[in-house]
């Protein structure tokens, strides 16, 4: 049985490499991932109704875990914020970007920016921090910790739920955790030279 190009054999291995990815993923500590199989198709939210026909500008949808949500960044009279599932949040900001979801799918956070700088923000939440920058934030594998690369006056470094790490680099990749999650690792420039720095938080 085929159909635009799709097989039973096509769908069997698809279904034999989620099984592979759950396992992979439970082996990491990570929360069980929980798919319905038995819904063919299931309505998630009108995406022209919910999300392109509501903002000025909507762009970047990301999907929760358990593919449940979808959030996106969008802008409206405000100014930009986070969607999810056609809810936004309260708070506006100058700019924001990509959404990124806890494993569980509960907590979502965005690098935002304000009158104050730019900073990470959490279900709407921001640090208390700012920064001359901040990338893309990044979840700990218990949903814990969210750590993301920052630059300050005195260069770039990582933050950790808000707070940074004492030393400063000419430049700072993106952090890793551990699978534990009681470790970062990431790639840094100093005196011209790169070096892998994994430190315990």
């Amino acid at each position: 049985m085929e159909k635009e190009g799709k097989t039973i054999e096509g769908y069997q291995r698809i279904i034999e490499l989620t099984k592979k990815i759950e396992m992979m993923y439970r082996e990491k500590g990570g929360p069980e991932l929980s798919w319905d199989w038995e819904t063919k198709e299931k309505l998630l939210t009108d995406w022209k109704k919910d999300y392109k026909g509501r903002f000025e500008d909507c762009l970047d949808p990301h999907f929760s875990p358990d593919g449940e949500k979808i959030a996106a960044m969008v802008r409206d009279k405000k100014g930009w914020t986070i969607v999810v599932n056609g809810q936004t949040w309260e708070e506006r900001f100058e700019e924001c970007w990509v959404p990124r979801f806890s494993p569980d799918g509960e907590k979502i956070a965005a690098r935002v920016k304000d009158k104050q700088g730019w900073t990470i923000a959490v279900n709407g939440q921001t640090w208390e921090e700012r920064f001359k920058e901040g990338r893309d934030p990044c979840f700990s594998p218990d949903g814990e910790k969210i750590a993301a690369r920052v630059k300050d006056e005195k260069g770039e470094t990582i933050a950790v739920n808000g707070q940074t790490w004492e030393e400063r680099f000419e430049w700072c990749g993106d952090p890793y955790f551990s699978p534990d999650g009681e470790k970062i690792m990431v790639i840094v420039r100093k005196e011209g030279k790169y070096y892998r720095l994994v430190k315990e938080i």
